[in-house]
Protein backbone atom coordinates (compact mmCIF):
# COMPACT_ATOMS: atom_id res chain seq x y z
CA UNK A 1 0.00 0.00 0.00
CA UNK A 2 2.78 2.30 0.70
CA UNK A 3 4.51 1.24 -2.25
CA UNK A 4 1.68 2.74 -4.16
CA UNK A 5 1.40 6.09 -2.14
CA UNK A 6 5.19 6.44 -2.75
CA UNK A 7 4.24 6.29 -6.80
CA UNK A 8 1.74 8.75 -7.20
CA UNK A 9 3.65 11.04 -4.85
CA UNK A 10 6.79 11.04 -7.44
CA UNK A 11 4.42 10.75 -10.55
CA UNK A 12 5.87 12.65 -13.12
CA UNK A 13 9.61 12.79 -11.38
CA UNK A 14 12.25 11.03 -13.15
CA UNK A 15 16.28 10.47 -12.94
CA UNK A 16 18.84 10.43 -15.66
CA UNK A 17 21.17 8.42 -15.46
CA UNK A 18 24.43 8.24 -18.57
CA UNK A 19 26.23 4.74 -18.63
CA UNK A 20 29.32 4.02 -21.01
CA UNK A 21 27.05 0.97 -22.36
CA UNK A 22 24.68 -1.11 -21.33
CA UNK A 23 25.77 -4.92 -19.25
CA UNK A 24 23.39 -6.72 -21.16
CA UNK A 25 19.68 -5.96 -22.83
CA UNK A 26 17.01 -8.43 -23.68
CA UNK A 27 13.89 -8.01 -25.32
CA UNK A 28 12.16 -7.04 -21.97
CA UNK A 29 14.66 -5.75 -19.77
CA UNK A 30 18.49 -3.87 -19.48
CA UNK A 31 20.88 -4.38 -17.21
CA UNK A 32 22.31 -1.33 -15.67
CA UNK A 33 25.74 -1.10 -13.90
CA UNK A 34 25.45 2.05 -11.69
CA UNK A 35 27.56 3.65 -9.00
CA UNK A 36 29.34 -0.27 -8.63
CA UNK A 37 25.68 -1.65 -8.46
CA UNK A 38 23.83 -3.65 -11.11
CA UNK A 39 20.08 -4.00 -11.55
CA UNK A 40 17.35 -5.09 -13.89
CA UNK A 41 15.20 -2.52 -15.84
CA UNK A 42 11.98 -3.37 -17.35
CA UNK A 43 12.31 -1.64 -20.51
CA UNK A 44 8.49 -0.44 -20.33
CA UNK A 45 9.20 1.52 -17.37
CA UNK A 46 12.69 3.30 -18.53
CA UNK A 47 13.66 5.02 -21.53
CA UNK A 48 16.86 4.81 -23.45
CA UNK A 49 18.80 7.10 -24.94
CA UNK A 50 21.71 6.13 -27.24
CA UNK A 51 24.42 8.66 -27.47
CA UNK A 52 27.79 8.32 -29.82
CA UNK A 53 29.86 7.38 -26.42
CA UNK A 54 27.58 7.01 -24.16
CA UNK A 55 23.94 5.69 -23.50
CA UNK A 56 21.74 7.88 -20.92
CA UNK A 57 18.55 5.75 -18.84
CA UNK A 58 15.88 7.71 -17.66
CA UNK A 59 14.26 6.01 -14.74
CA UNK A 60 10.88 6.68 -12.49
CA UNK A 61 12.37 7.94 -9.41
CA UNK A 62 10.36 5.44 -7.75
CA UNK A 63 11.93 3.12 -9.73
CA UNK A 64 15.65 3.85 -8.98
CA UNK A 65 15.10 4.65 -5.45
CA UNK A 66 13.81 0.61 -5.47
CA UNK A 67 16.89 -0.36 -7.67
CA UNK A 68 19.42 1.56 -6.47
Amino acid sequence: MLENIDRYLNLGRSVEIEVAELACETQTGVLVEWNRQNAWLPKEKVKIIRKENSVVVKIPKWLYVRKF
